[in-house]
């Protein structure tokens, strides 16, 4: 009698383990493969902001603000700003605030990449 007992229980314990446990498992796992699919989505839209820059070019003064915004998250490059109306301000690592150094959206910047090791210099010079 008390074998019939524990097979009983044991049958139990086994059907609510596939009825329960395992599509619990299988919903943590679908939702982990979203929220990885979402963050890998977000981390491409990152890389699609940076406006496409390249040395000895031209580009706006809104660019300029992209990059600065851009490498703040990224890291990795140090941008210089060299402004005829407004002097000039380093930027590295830090976001960009128009209260502190403001650029001109609509002035137009020449482009000069410089590759130090594991640093890049990116300068924006306006005329």
């Amino acid at each position: 009698m008390d074998k019939v007992i524990s097979e009983v229980v044991i049958g139990a314990l086994v059907l609510s383990l596939m009825f329960f446990v395992i599509p619990l498992y299988r919903n943590n796992s679908e939702l982990i493969k979203n929220i990885a699919g979402k963050a890998d989505y977000s981390e491409k839209i990152k890389e699609v902001m940076l406006p496409g820059i390249s040395d000895d070019s031209i580009c706006y003064g809104s660019d300029v603000i992209s990059a600065i915004r851009y490498y703040a998250l990224k890291g990795g490059a140090e941008i210089r700003v060299f402004d005829s109306d407004n002097g000039s301000y380093t930027y590295r690592g830090i976001v960009y605030d128009k209260n502190v150094y403001e650029i001109d959206p609509n002035k137009v910047f020449y482009i000069n990449i410089i590759d130090i090791e594991d640093l890049v210099q990116i300068e924006f010079s306006s005329s």
